[in-house]
């Protein structure tokens, strides 16, 4: 494996996809204890803290309408369940990017609305694509989003960083974004 291909941290990303497909029940409790903000969104003592992220996100989506719903990281999972738990809200592209979406026991199986078997399309989502970075330690399990949920269109992967790929700015950066924003960019 070259640098170029991410292989600073490609290493971190297949440990953590491997501990998370695994060791679940554990895995749960590091990334957890690791990641306050995850901690807090899907603890149960929080719940109030939870609905407030997805009540904004879903005022935002409807007070500005946007054509694309670009999300990064835990916002992915706020923006995923926001746009599930109302089905008036909608987006022509959601781009999902080093999403921790597909990350069982961590994520994936404490989603809002609870996946059975697999996730779902949020409903106003007329097109989901998802962008994850070779060596994105948070995007995991690698390749494996449009496998744990039905509906997504296209699963990026790719390399936009060498030392920090989980950056929103780097992936924002990244030739996927650009190439899959285009088409929405009005003209002035």
């Amino acid at each position: 494996m070259s640098v170029s291909e991410g292989a600073l941290t490609v290493p971190l990303r297949e440990s953590a996809d491997w501990l998370t497909e695994h060791h679940g029940a554990w895995a749960q409790r590091v990334v957890t204890a690791c990641v306050e903000e995850l901690a807090t969104y899907f603890d149960p003592a929080h719940g109030d803290r939870r609905e407030a992220a997805r009540a904004r996100a879903a005022d935002v989506i409807r007070q500005e309408r946007p054509a694309v719903l670009l999300a990064h990281s835990l916002g992915s999972v706020v923006a995923y369940e926001a746009l599930c738990a109302d089905r008036n809200l909608a987006v022509e592209l959601f781009v999902t990017l080093g999403s921790p979406l597909a990350m069982r026991r961590v994520v994936f199986d404490r989603l809002i609305p609870m996946p059975v078997g697999r996730g779902i399309r949020p409903p106003g989502a007329r097109q989901w694509v998802n962008i994850a970075d070779r060596g994105d330690p948070v995007a995991v399990p690698r390749r494996k989003l449009a496998q744990r949920f039905d509906g997504v269109d296209r699963d990026h992967e790719t390399t936009i960083s060498l030392g920090n790929p989980h950056l929103a700015k780097s992936y924002l950066r990244g030739a996927e974004v650009a190439r899959e924003v285009s088409p929405y960019l009005r003209n002035p």
